[in-house]
This record gives C-alpha cells, structure tokens and sequence, in this order.
C-alpha cells in the first residue's frame, strides 16, 4: 500500500505545469515520479494534441488516461489509442466564418484527431508555435478539410479576444456550441456541453475507485474541472476567476505547482 493510493492529480499543461519557457522543471519531475512511486495516479488535462504530448508522456511516465483537447478527447498513452472523442457538427465552419468576419486579422487552427491545420494565418501564429513547440502547421482553408473537427482555435491580440466571445454570444450561434477563452491570445470552440470537467468526470466514471482527484490550472478552460474534483487547485499566477473558483492557491507555475500539491498532500494540508 503507498501513502498516495486511491489519489488521482491532474494538471493542465500549459501555465500550470510548464514554466513559462513551457518547461517541465525538474522539481515537478522528481514530484510526479515520487508520487507514482507511492500509488499516485498522474496525468494531464489540457486543450493538446496527443500526438503533441507522447514524448512528454513518456519522460514522465503518466500512469492515467489523459484529458486532451480541451475535453473533446481522452487518450490512454500507455496503450497508445483514444478512449472518448466527441466531434464538432458541420455547422462549425458558418461560424468559424462569422468570428473571422468580426475580427478580420485572427488566426484559425482547426484541430482533428490525429492532425492540425492552419486555416488562416497571423503573427500570433509564431507566439503559439512558440509556447507549443509544434512544427508550422499545414495550411488547409477550414471549409476544405474533410476530417472530423474536435475543436477549432481563434488566435488574436488580448484585446479582440472579449469582441470575439461578445460577438458570437450575441448571434444565431450562441446556443449552438461551448465558447471559451483558453490563453490571452486564444478564443476556442468546443461541441456543445464540452470541457475538462466533463471529461474528467467521464474519466473517473470510466475507472472508478478513487477516494480523491485534484486537478490543478490556470486558464477559464480548468475551471470546470476544478468545480469536479474533490480539491481544485489554482495556480499562483491563474486568472482571478480561477482562484476564485479554487479550493486552494498554490504557487506560480514557474516554483512548481504539482511540486507544491504533492508536497502538501504528504503533510496532509491537501
């Protein structure tokens, strides 16, 4: 029996468990691995690819399906293939139409299960390469690709970001599928009644057992999965609506916040 059996820690990746060179520090690592040691069950909960994670996955050895693309998805890396998937309807591209009229100088990358296309590019496209380390993408005009889309991505300055969400919020399209803000640059669309809550949730029902989940983020996209755990962690440097949504405030992402949640779960304050 390990101390951490029966616990199962997700974090989201970008801003909670990546610095801000979007690094893995070693503090984190040697953290999860202890963790794993004892019973833990670790894994992500991100708006990623898992073709962009595999590697990742493997130097960490992640014991536990992870939640991908924002909800849409959970992957098993450890068996290589996709448990869950949920999939946009053709209506997405009338309004990936309509946000781009709004804000005529935004970037789209439109995500499928195993590949993502740039629709339209902009500058921004270089900031997200940046923090993703993906290669450029291949450019396909959204109307054209013929895959099933599990998410499409709106890339625009801070600013347009509020027109962006006002604009469709406002129109026909409202009710039709679930809207969010995912990084101060990063507007994204999502199939109706879908995000990391529901995922996890759909996770914890697929592999029952667990006496506590933690999840910890930073973005608007975590809070719904830190509104289903049993503890929902916030990072230091989260969104104020996060925090506020949080059961606990940890560190910044770059002193190491799944160094932090471990640390206080052995000394029993989580």
């Amino acid at each position: 029996m390990g101390k951490f059996d029966g616990i199962l820690l997700c974090s989201d990746m970008d801003g909670t468990l990546l610095d801000s060179e979007s690094r893995i520090s070693d503090k984190n690592k040697e953290a999860i691995r202890y963790f794993e040691e004892n019973g833990g069950r670790f894994t992500f909960t991100t708006g990623r690819t898992p073709q962009g994670l595999k590697e990742m996955a493997k130097e960490l050895s992640v014991n536990f399906p992870a939640v991908v693309f924002n909800g849409s998805g959970i992957y098993d890396f450890e068996k290589n293939r996709s448990l869950y998937d949920v999939y946009l309807d053709d209506g997405i591209d009338d309004v990936a139409d309509y946000i781009a009229a709004q804000v005529p100088d935004c970037g789209i990358i439109v995500t499928c299960d195993d590949v993502q296309y740039c629709s339209r590019d902009n500058l921004i496209m270089n900031t997200y390469y940046k923090i993703t380390r993906y290669e450029r993408l291949e450019y396909m005009p959204h109307r054209e690709i013929n895959k099933r889309k599990k998410k499409v991505i709106f890339l625009t300055q801070s600013e347009n970001v509020e027109k962006m969400r006002s604009a469709v919020v406002n129109s026909e399209f409202a009710d039709r599928y679930n809207y969010m803000q995912t990084n101060w640059f990063l507007f994204e669309i999502l199939p109706k009644g879908v995000n990391k809550g529901t995922a996890l949730k759909k996770l914890a029902e697929m592999y029952s057992g667990f006496n506590k989940v933690i999840a910890c983020g930073d973005g608007e996209n975590d809070i719904a999965m830190l509104q289903f755990a049993d503890v929902g962690v916030a990072a230091g440097n989260a969104m104020d609506c996060v925090k506020e949504a949080a059961d606990y405030v940890s560190v910044s992402n770059d002193e190491g916040v799944v160094f932090d949640v471990i640390e206080k779960l052995e000394r029993g304050i989580i």
